[in-house]
């Protein structure tokens, strides 16, 4: 079984893979779980389905959207379709605006979501769940 994730970042955003969010909070705990992280920048290219499939996971974690999300959004379909394993942290890297709103929803559709409304929220923020 394959111990490694395709860990997406865009050098737009966080020039390099270092010093990304997913470098500072999320390798260590993958490491420890026996994870070795493989680095893409996606704004140089995106990564080839053939490379997905032989690893099986992938995780982003943007803080806005991309420039390209279209052709993004075509390989996250074909990525999840193919057997992908995602973890999307934070921004999905699309924005939900009223010209992409569809692709939006398409994305959180792949992994069976549906965003119905957002509330802001703070630090002092209380949520209650019903069953």
């Amino acid at each position: 079984m394959p111990r490694t994730v395709l860990a997406l970042f865009d050098s737009t955003q966080e020039d390099k893979a270092n010093r990304t969010c997913i470098y500072r909070y999320a390798e260590m705990v993958l490491n420890h779980l026996g994870y070795r992280l493989e680095y893409v920048d996606i704004s140089a290219e995106l990564p080839l389905l053939s490379d997905v499939l032989d690893q099986g996971r992938v995780i982003t974690w943007f803080d806005v959207p991309l420039a390209d999300t279209d052709a993004y959004l075509d390989r996250v379909v074909g990525m999840v379709e193919s057997g992908a394993r995602f973890a999307i942290m934070e921004h999905p890297g699309i924005e939900r605006n009223r010209q992409a709103r569809t692709r939006h929803d398409q994305l959180l559709a792949l992994f069976g979501l549906q965003l119905e409304g957002m509330t802001p929220m703070t630090f002092d923020s209380k949520v209650r769940f019903h069953r």
